[in-house]
């Protein structure tokens, strides 16, 4: 999910992310496989005074509650915000696999599977990898774009916008995909 708030400058990022949870349970999968997104989520919030970040491996119906009593001002004030529903096709149920994932103030989120072909730099391990996922080798790429154009904390939202698009091209060459569907967000605001 990708949020920006209105002109209006009327805040409804949580009924946005309420409406949203309800994927867990009924988001669509492709066929053959289980339906739901109960294998972790998160959520990054925009903020004037700074970026909220979290996630958890767990289901979100099994810590929801506790997290919007527990968080509730962070839903003040918010400029832009991204948050995901994880369904496992790639690497083990655990934190490190669970999105967005974060690096050098970029967050990412990525829906679907990459199944790279073997012998190609898609598979090789990436510098700052830390969990197991092909979600993740795609983000990490990402950022070494960006990082070749510069520092990632000065990019542009143009400049984020061509790395993804450069590594989605190369992606196509060298792999199949189920959906490459992504956000990348930065305090600029949100790359899709």
């Amino acid at each position: 999910m990708g949020y920006i708030q209105n002109k209006n400058g009327e805040n409804d990022l949580k009924k946005a992310f309420l409406e949203f949870t309800k994927l867990a349970e009924n988001g669509c999968v492709p066929c053959g496989i289980e339906g739901g997104h109960n294998d972790g989520w998160g959520v990054t919030i925009f903020k004037n005074s700074g970026d909220f970040y979290f996630r958890s491996p767990l289901p979100v119906e099994e810590n929801i509650d506790k997290f919007l009593n527990d968080n509730e001002k962070e839903f003040e004030n918010d400029s832009h915000a991204i948050a995901h529903l994880r369904k496992a096709t790639s690497g083990k149920v655990c934190l490190e696999n669970t999105h967005p994932f974060f690096h050098e103030g970029l967050y990412f989120e990525h829906n679907g599977s990459i199944h790279a072909f073997n012998h190609t730099k898609f598979t090789d391990d990436r510098e700052g990898r830390v969990g197991g996922t092909d979600s993740e080798t795609f983000f990490l790429r990402v950022v070494d774009r960006v990082k070749e154009k510069g520092s990632i904390n000065e990019a542009s939202l143009d400049v984020i916008k061509n790395a993804l698009q450069e590594e989605i091209e190369e992606i196509k060459k060298v792999s199949t995909w189920t959906s490459l569907t992504c956000f990348i967000a930065s305090k600029e605001g949100i790359v899709l």
